[in-house]
Protein backbone atom coordinates (compact mmCIF):
# COMPACT_ATOMS: atom_id res chain seq x y z
CA UNK A 1 0.00 0.00 0.00
CA UNK A 2 1.24 3.50 -0.56
CA UNK A 3 1.54 6.15 2.13
CA UNK A 4 -1.32 7.81 0.78
CA UNK A 5 -3.53 4.86 0.92
CA UNK A 6 -2.38 3.97 4.48
CA UNK A 7 -3.42 7.41 5.68
CA UNK A 8 -6.78 7.35 4.20
CA UNK A 9 -7.07 4.00 7.03
CA UNK A 10 -8.01 4.46 10.70
CA UNK A 11 -5.83 3.78 13.73
CA UNK A 12 -7.43 1.17 14.34
CA UNK A 13 -6.95 -0.46 10.72
CA UNK A 14 -3.34 0.86 10.53
CA UNK A 15 -3.12 -1.42 13.91
CA UNK A 16 -4.50 -4.53 12.61
CA UNK A 17 -2.12 -3.97 9.77
CA UNK A 18 0.88 -3.86 12.48
CA UNK A 19 0.00 -6.86 14.41
CA UNK A 20 -0.23 -8.96 11.29
CA UNK A 21 3.57 -7.75 10.58
CA UNK A 22 4.73 -8.18 14.39
CA UNK A 23 5.42 -4.57 14.38
CA UNK A 24 7.29 -3.97 17.72
CA UNK A 25 5.47 -1.27 19.93
CA UNK A 26 2.86 -0.97 17.73
CA UNK A 27 0.46 -0.63 21.06
CA UNK A 28 1.94 2.64 22.01
CA UNK A 29 1.87 3.95 18.60
CA UNK A 30 -0.28 6.69 16.88
CA UNK A 31 -1.67 7.10 13.29
CA UNK A 32 1.79 8.94 12.23
CA UNK A 33 3.97 6.63 13.55
CA UNK A 34 1.74 3.47 12.29
CA UNK A 35 1.89 5.01 9.06
CA UNK A 36 5.59 5.41 8.73
CA UNK A 37 6.20 1.76 10.70
CA UNK A 38 4.19 0.18 7.72
CA UNK A 39 6.31 1.83 4.86
CA UNK A 40 9.61 1.22 6.77
CA UNK A 41 8.28 -2.38 6.50
CA UNK A 42 7.15 -2.61 3.04
CA UNK A 43 10.43 -1.38 2.06
CA UNK A 44 12.79 -3.67 3.89
CA UNK A 45 10.23 -6.36 2.32
CA UNK A 46 10.97 -5.01 -1.34
CA UNK A 47 14.31 -4.95 -0.46
CA UNK A 48 15.03 -8.49 0.60
CA UNK A 49 12.76 -9.83 -2.16
CA UNK A 50 15.51 -7.81 -4.27
CA UNK A 51 18.58 -9.02 -3.01
CA UNK A 52 16.68 -12.59 -2.63
CA UNK A 53 16.80 -15.08 -0.18
CA UNK A 54 19.45 -17.99 -0.58
CA UNK A 55 17.34 -20.22 1.62
CA UNK A 56 14.44 -19.93 -0.64
CA UNK A 57 16.15 -21.79 -3.47
CA UNK A 58 17.81 -25.11 -1.31
CA UNK A 59 17.37 -26.06 2.60
CA UNK A 60 19.76 -24.87 4.65
CA UNK A 61 21.42 -26.93 7.50
CA UNK A 62 19.70 -27.84 10.61
CA UNK A 63 16.00 -26.87 8.24
CA UNK A 64 13.79 -28.95 6.58
CA UNK A 65 13.16 -25.82 3.50
CA UNK A 66 9.93 -25.17 4.29
CA UNK A 67 8.30 -22.24 3.86
CA UNK A 68 4.98 -20.19 5.26
CA UNK A 69 2.33 -19.17 3.29
CA UNK A 70 3.54 -15.61 2.56
CA UNK A 71 6.92 -16.68 1.51
CA UNK A 72 9.09 -16.14 5.09
CA UNK A 73 11.89 -19.05 5.72
CA UNK A 74 10.63 -21.07 8.99
CA UNK A 75 13.80 -21.14 10.82
CA UNK A 76 14.55 -24.38 12.43
CA UNK A 77 11.70 -24.16 15.73
CA UNK A 78 9.00 -23.11 13.16
CA UNK A 79 9.45 -19.98 13.90
CA UNK A 80 9.51 -16.54 10.99
CA UNK A 81 13.11 -14.77 11.07
CA UNK A 82 10.83 -11.42 12.44
CA UNK A 83 9.34 -13.57 15.19
CA UNK A 84 12.92 -15.69 16.28
CA UNK A 85 14.65 -12.47 16.22
CA UNK A 86 12.31 -10.94 18.32
CA UNK A 87 12.55 -13.39 21.00
CA UNK A 88 16.06 -13.04 21.59
CA UNK A 89 16.04 -9.36 21.82
CA UNK A 90 18.22 -8.90 18.42
CA UNK A 91 14.32 -7.13 16.18
CA UNK A 92 16.55 -3.89 14.65
CA UNK A 93 15.35 -0.91 14.96
CA UNK A 94 12.01 -1.77 16.30
CA UNK A 95 13.61 -3.82 19.51
CA UNK A 96 16.18 -0.53 20.00
CA UNK A 97 13.16 2.11 19.74
CA UNK A 98 11.56 -0.59 22.45
CA UNK A 99 14.60 -0.36 24.82
CA UNK A 100 15.56 3.34 24.19
CA UNK A 101 13.60 5.25 27.62
CA UNK A 102 15.74 8.46 26.37
CA UNK A 103 12.41 10.15 25.28
CA UNK A 104 10.38 12.28 27.68
CA UNK A 105 9.67 15.60 28.92
CA UNK A 106 11.57 18.55 29.05
CA UNK A 107 12.03 21.25 31.69
CA UNK A 108 11.16 24.42 31.25
CA UNK A 109 14.32 25.85 29.40
CA UNK A 110 14.34 22.79 26.95
CA UNK A 111 17.08 20.57 28.64
CA UNK A 112 16.43 16.83 29.05
CA UNK A 113 17.03 15.52 32.59
CA UNK A 114 17.36 11.95 34.69
CA UNK A 115 14.48 11.54 36.76
CA UNK A 116 11.68 8.95 38.31
CA UNK A 117 8.72 11.06 39.31
CA UNK A 118 5.48 9.29 41.14
CA UNK A 119 1.82 9.89 42.23
CA UNK A 120 -0.63 7.63 44.07
CA UNK A 121 -3.72 9.19 43.64
CA UNK A 122 -5.39 5.94 44.49
CA UNK A 123 -4.95 2.84 47.21
CA UNK A 124 -3.68 0.43 44.23
CA UNK A 125 -2.05 2.30 41.77
CA UNK A 126 1.10 3.89 41.32
CA UNK A 127 1.62 6.58 38.66
CA UNK A 128 5.00 6.56 37.39
CA UNK A 129 6.97 9.31 35.37
CA UNK A 130 10.12 9.40 34.54
CA UNK A 131 13.06 11.14 31.54
CA UNK A 132 16.46 9.93 30.82
CA UNK A 133 18.91 11.49 28.48
CA UNK A 134 20.79 9.70 25.49
CA UNK A 135 23.87 9.83 27.42
CA UNK A 136 22.15 7.85 30.41
CA UNK A 137 21.14 5.23 28.07
CA UNK A 138 24.70 5.15 26.39
CA UNK A 139 26.36 4.31 29.82
CA UNK A 140 23.46 1.63 30.45
CA UNK A 141 24.59 0.51 26.71
CA UNK A 142 28.32 0.08 27.72
CA UNK A 143 27.74 -1.28 31.58
CA UNK A 144 25.71 -4.03 29.98
CA UNK A 145 27.85 -5.29 27.23
CA UNK A 146 27.08 -8.26 25.19
CA UNK A 147 23.89 -8.21 27.43
CA UNK A 148 22.64 -5.22 26.03
CA UNK A 149 20.88 -6.77 23.14
CA UNK A 150 19.04 -8.76 25.23
CA UNK A 151 17.93 -6.71 28.23
CA UNK A 152 14.31 -5.51 28.59
CA UNK A 153 13.54 -1.66 30.30
CA UNK A 154 11.60 -2.64 33.73
CA UNK A 155 10.10 -1.11 36.79
CA UNK A 156 11.30 -2.85 39.80
CA UNK A 157 9.18 -2.13 42.87
CA UNK A 158 10.63 -1.99 46.41
CA UNK A 159 8.79 -2.45 49.48
CA UNK A 160 10.58 0.24 51.97
CA UNK A 161 7.67 0.10 54.32
CA UNK A 162 10.78 -0.85 56.67
CA UNK A 163 12.67 2.19 56.60
CA UNK A 164 14.63 4.13 54.36
CA UNK A 165 14.57 3.46 50.43
CA UNK A 166 18.23 3.48 50.12
CA UNK A 167 19.08 0.45 53.00
CA UNK A 168 19.54 -2.44 50.55
CA UNK A 169 18.83 -4.10 54.03
CA UNK A 170 15.32 -2.79 54.62
CA UNK A 171 13.78 -2.79 51.14
CA UNK A 172 12.20 -6.27 49.95
CA UNK A 173 11.26 -6.92 46.13
CA UNK A 174 7.35 -6.80 45.08
CA UNK A 175 8.39 -7.34 41.48
CA UNK A 176 9.16 -6.12 37.84
CA UNK A 177 7.20 -4.53 35.25
CA UNK A 178 8.22 -4.80 31.38
CA UNK A 179 8.01 -1.37 30.30
CA UNK A 180 8.83 0.02 26.60
CA UNK A 181 10.72 3.38 25.01
CA UNK A 182 7.15 4.20 23.13
CA UNK A 183 6.26 5.82 26.80
CA UNK A 184 7.33 8.23 29.05
CA UNK A 185 5.01 6.89 32.28
CA UNK A 186 3.27 4.13 33.53
CA UNK A 187 0.47 2.70 35.97
CA UNK A 188 1.86 0.10 38.38
CA UNK A 189 -0.56 -2.13 40.11
CA UNK A 190 -0.33 -2.09 44.43
CA UNK A 191 -1.23 -5.13 45.96
CA UNK A 192 -1.06 -3.96 49.24
CA UNK A 193 -2.19 -0.85 50.18
CA UNK A 194 -1.05 1.65 53.17
CA UNK A 195 2.49 0.78 52.35
CA UNK A 196 5.64 3.07 51.25
CA UNK A 197 7.43 2.32 48.01
CA UNK A 198 10.52 3.11 45.75
CA UNK A 199 9.92 2.51 42.06
CA UNK A 200 13.76 1.91 40.26
CA UNK A 201 13.93 1.81 36.42
CA UNK A 202 16.60 -0.01 34.86
CA UNK A 203 17.46 -2.71 32.35
CA UNK A 204 16.85 -6.59 33.24
CA UNK A 205 19.05 -9.17 31.00
CA UNK A 206 17.89 -13.07 30.86
CA UNK A 207 20.09 -14.19 33.76
CA UNK A 208 19.02 -11.85 36.15
CA UNK A 209 20.88 -8.90 36.08
CA UNK A 210 19.37 -5.69 36.82
CA UNK A 211 21.31 -2.42 36.25
CA UNK A 212 19.40 0.50 37.48
CA UNK A 213 18.93 4.49 35.81
CA UNK A 214 17.45 5.91 38.67
CA UNK A 215 14.57 5.40 41.75
CA UNK A 216 11.85 7.91 42.90
CA UNK A 217 11.27 9.09 46.31
CA UNK A 218 9.78 6.90 48.52
CA UNK A 219 5.54 7.35 48.45
CA UNK A 220 2.96 5.88 50.38
CA UNK A 221 0.24 4.91 48.82
CA UNK A 222 -3.58 6.04 50.67
CA UNK A 223 -5.76 4.30 52.56
CA UNK A 224 -8.57 2.68 50.19
CA UNK A 225 -10.84 5.52 49.11
CA UNK A 226 -8.08 8.62 50.55
CA UNK A 227 -7.17 11.19 48.27
CA UNK A 228 -3.46 10.41 46.67
CA UNK A 229 0.04 11.11 47.43
CA UNK A 230 2.32 12.96 45.74
CA UNK A 231 6.46 13.73 45.57
CA UNK A 232 7.34 16.41 46.23
CA UNK A 233 9.12 16.52 42.57
CA UNK A 234 5.93 15.86 40.83
CA UNK A 235 4.27 19.12 42.55
CA UNK A 236 7.33 21.34 42.02
CA UNK A 237 7.58 19.91 38.15
CA UNK A 238 4.03 20.09 37.11
CA UNK A 239 3.90 23.53 35.91
CA UNK A 240 6.60 24.03 34.12
CA UNK A 241 6.80 20.02 32.85
CA UNK A 242 5.24 19.35 29.16
CA UNK A 243 4.40 16.17 27.51
CA UNK A 244 7.11 15.57 24.79
CA UNK A 245 6.10 14.20 21.30
CA UNK A 246 9.07 11.77 19.48
CA UNK A 247 8.58 13.81 16.88
CA UNK A 248 7.68 16.92 18.58
CA UNK A 249 4.18 17.53 16.81
CA UNK A 250 0.85 18.15 18.40
CA UNK A 251 -2.03 16.11 18.44
CA UNK A 252 -2.73 16.58 14.73
CA UNK A 253 0.38 16.61 13.39
CA UNK A 254 0.96 20.32 13.58
CA UNK A 255 4.31 21.74 15.67
CA UNK A 256 3.42 23.09 18.83
CA UNK A 257 5.38 26.07 18.48
CA UNK A 258 3.16 27.04 15.61
CA UNK A 259 -0.50 25.96 17.20
CA UNK A 260 -1.11 29.58 18.00
CA UNK A 261 -0.45 31.26 15.14
CA UNK A 262 -1.87 28.62 12.59
CA UNK A 263 -4.66 31.01 11.51
CA UNK A 264 -2.33 33.35 10.58
CA UNK A 265 0.45 36.14 12.19
CA UNK A 266 -1.90 38.49 13.26
CA UNK A 267 -5.47 38.66 15.09
CA UNK A 268 -8.07 40.55 13.21
CA UNK A 269 -4.70 42.72 11.57
CA UNK A 270 -4.18 43.76 14.89
CA UNK A 271 -1.76 43.07 16.96
CA UNK A 272 0.24 40.27 16.28
CA UNK A 273 0.26 37.00 17.77
CA UNK A 274 2.67 36.24 19.91
CA UNK A 275 4.92 33.34 18.15
CA UNK A 276 6.81 32.11 20.70
CA UNK A 277 3.88 31.38 23.10
CA UNK A 278 3.19 27.45 24.21
CA UNK A 279 0.15 26.15 24.28
CA UNK A 280 -0.73 22.16 23.72
CA UNK A 281 -3.19 19.88 25.10
CA UNK A 282 -3.34 16.21 24.64
CA UNK A 283 -5.06 13.19 25.76
CA UNK A 284 -4.73 9.65 26.95
CA UNK A 285 -6.99 7.21 27.64
CA UNK A 286 -6.64 4.52 30.87
CA UNK A 287 -8.57 1.40 30.72
CA UNK A 288 -8.74 -0.40 34.12
CA UNK A 289 -11.37 -2.71 35.73
CA UNK A 290 -11.49 -6.32 37.15
CA UNK A 291 -12.71 -9.91 36.38
CA UNK A 292 -12.25 -13.07 37.93
CA UNK A 293 -8.49 -13.73 38.78
CA UNK A 294 -8.14 -16.88 36.60
CA UNK A 295 -10.30 -15.73 34.04
CA UNK A 296 -8.33 -14.92 30.87
CA UNK A 297 -8.67 -11.82 29.07
CA UNK A 298 -7.56 -9.72 26.11
CA UNK A 299 -8.49 -6.61 24.93
CA UNK A 300 -8.16 -5.36 21.29
CA UNK A 301 -7.36 -9.28 20.60
CA UNK A 302 -4.37 -8.69 23.11
CA UNK A 303 -3.98 -10.58 26.00
CA UNK A 304 -4.13 -8.96 29.56
CA UNK A 305 -2.09 -9.65 32.48
CA UNK A 306 -4.43 -9.93 35.51
CA UNK A 307 -2.99 -8.54 39.11
CA UNK A 308 -3.75 -11.83 42.16
CA UNK A 309 -7.15 -10.04 42.65
CA UNK A 310 -8.07 -9.61 38.87
CA UNK A 311 -7.77 -6.03 38.12
CA UNK A 312 -5.86 -4.45 35.15
CA UNK A 313 -4.89 -1.08 33.41
CA UNK A 314 -4.27 0.32 30.42
CA UNK A 315 -2.69 3.11 28.69
CA UNK A 316 -3.53 3.78 25.24
CA UNK A 317 -3.09 6.87 22.78
CA UNK A 318 -6.17 9.43 22.00
CA UNK A 319 -6.17 10.49 18.40
CA UNK A 320 -9.27 12.38 17.22
CA UNK A 321 -12.00 10.40 16.35
CA UNK A 322 -14.25 7.33 17.57
CA UNK A 323 -12.31 4.28 19.07
CA UNK A 324 -13.62 0.80 19.66
CA UNK A 325 -12.51 -0.82 22.75
CA UNK A 326 -13.73 -4.32 22.63
CA UNK A 327 -13.03 -6.03 26.24
CA UNK A 328 -13.35 -10.07 26.18
CA UNK A 329 -12.98 -12.68 29.20
CA UNK A 330 -13.40 -15.97 29.42
CA UNK A 331 -14.19 -17.56 32.35
CA UNK A 332 -11.92 -19.83 34.61
CA UNK A 333 -14.27 -23.51 33.33
CA UNK A 334 -13.83 -21.76 29.31
CA UNK A 335 -17.32 -22.55 29.28
CA UNK A 336 -18.43 -18.37 28.53
CA UNK A 337 -17.39 -15.62 27.31
CA UNK A 338 -18.29 -12.24 28.45
CA UNK A 339 -17.93 -9.19 26.21
CA UNK A 340 -17.76 -5.14 27.08
CA UNK A 341 -17.31 -2.61 24.56
CA UNK A 342 -16.00 0.89 24.73
CA UNK A 343 -16.91 3.38 22.23
CA UNK A 344 -15.15 6.75 22.97
CA UNK A 345 -14.74 9.63 20.61
CA UNK A 346 -12.36 12.46 20.64
CA UNK A 347 -13.20 15.76 18.93
CA UNK A 348 -10.01 18.61 19.46
CA UNK A 349 -10.87 22.00 18.31
CA UNK A 350 -8.35 24.80 18.14
CA UNK A 351 -9.98 28.21 18.04
CA UNK A 352 -8.24 30.96 16.51
CA UNK A 353 -6.70 33.44 18.79
CA UNK A 354 -8.16 36.59 20.29
CA UNK A 355 -6.98 39.82 21.64
CA UNK A 356 -7.90 40.33 25.36
CA UNK A 357 -9.29 44.06 25.10
CA UNK A 358 -12.23 42.63 22.77
CA UNK A 359 -12.93 39.53 25.05
CA UNK A 360 -15.09 42.26 27.43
Amino acid sequence: MTAVELRRLTRKDLAQHAKRGRIDGWHGMKKDELVKALLNQQRKERRRRRNGDASKSRPTNGTNGSHSENGDDLSANGRTPVAASRSNGHSGNGASRNRDLSSGFQTSNGQATDRVEVHSDDAYWIHVKWSFTKATISRAEAALGIDWHRAVPVIRVFDVTAGDEEGTDCRTQVGDIVIHGNVDHWHVPIEHPEKTYSIHIGYRTPNGRFHALAHSPAIQTPQPGAKGAVDRSWKRDTKRAKPQQRNGHGANGAPRANLARRNGDTVNGGAPVDRDFPFYVDAELIVHGSTHPHASLTLLGEPVQLTKDGRFSLRFALPNGRQVIPAVTVTPSGEEQHTIVLAIERVTREMAPQPTDELY
